[in-house]
């Protein structure tokens, strides 16, 4: 489940940056959404919930734990440039032990093979 949701990460960032390319802000905003319902409120949280509530400490949970993580940093970088404050106030928030001053000091997440991430 989790490579899944990952999969559909790179998928959400690879037309997120189509879209940019092609500045169809509505469609980035769509392409927003429709990941965030479908692929993580429906999909990922609704299979992990067991583990993340029961199985506490566990390798499975602190999985689900930095899925989510990479989740909230790759869709915060993803849309930070239509919604500036919004995803700056958000990522100043973020207790991340290694994060940089500013959301838009990070690298466009497409960059990074999520896949070779250990979780």
């Amino acid at each position: 489940m989790d490579r899944v949701v990952l999969a559909h990460l790179q998928l959400f960032i690879y037309n997120v940056e189509k879209a940019y390319n092609d500045y169809d802000l509505s469609k980035v905003y769509r392409l927003y959404m429709d990941f965030m319902k479908y692929y993580v409120l429906d999909f990922y949280i609704e299979g992990v919930r067991d583990r993340i509530v029961n199985e506490i400490d566990s390798p499975r949970q602190k999985s689900s734990q930095r899925i989510m993580a990479i989740i909230l940093e790759h869709t915060l970088i993803a849309i930070a440039p239509i919604l500036v404050h919004n995803a700056e106030n958000i990522y100043s928030h973020i207790p991340f032990k290694q994060k940089k001053d500013s959301i838009f000091q990070n690298v466009w997440p497409g960059v990074v093979n999520l896949f070779s991430l250990s979780i």
